[in-house]
């Protein structure tokens, strides 16, 4: 599987975190179909954040297909519709404190990507743009989405 963090990843300042830098390390995964990284150290001011513990996860995971979707191909050599998608997922489980007795649950954030068979083949341009357009917005807006959360609407 091709995705890999280069540690340290540079996160975006958020509200009280500045300059914040997150430092990884290989993680145990269920299956050869995943791919887990740890936060073993932090950097920058992230006052009250913890890194990964057993009790206190922070962990950045991504999950191919078991079972990939291929297009066929018609006998006059044109590409034959196939239903359903290809799906990758991303993930982040960060441990957090849910009341003043200092009781934890696992906040999670989850991205997938649906690919239709056959556009890896032959629109790989189009994906490239689409997920070019993603980070751009995941960069512009990040914060916006913090405030989201926090704060409760658009």
């Amino acid at each position: 599987m091709a995705w890999n963090l280069s540690s340290p990843v540079t996160g975006q300042a958020i509200g009280a975190l500045v300059t914040p830098t997150f430092t990884f390390a290989p993680g145990n995964v269920a299956n050869q179909l995943s791919k887990a990284y740890i936060v073993t150290n932090l950097g920058g001011t992230q006052a009250g954040v913890e890194t990964h513990s057993v009790g206190n996860p922070f962990i950045a995971m991504a999950m191919v297909p078991a079972t990939f979707k291929v297009q066929g191909l018609s006998s006059n050599g044109v590409g034959t519709v196939t239903n359903g998608y290809n799906v990758f997922k991303t993930q982040i489980t960060k441990g957090v404190v849910v009341d003043a007795a200092g009781n934890r649950r696992v906040c999670i954030h989850r991205e997938e990507t649906l690919v239709p068979p056959g556009a890896d083949v032959y629109d790989l341009e189009s994906i490239a743009s689409m997920f070019s357009c993603r980070k751009g917005i995941i960069d512009q807006t990040n914060g916006g989405w913090y405030d989201t959360l926090r704060q409760g609407n658009l």
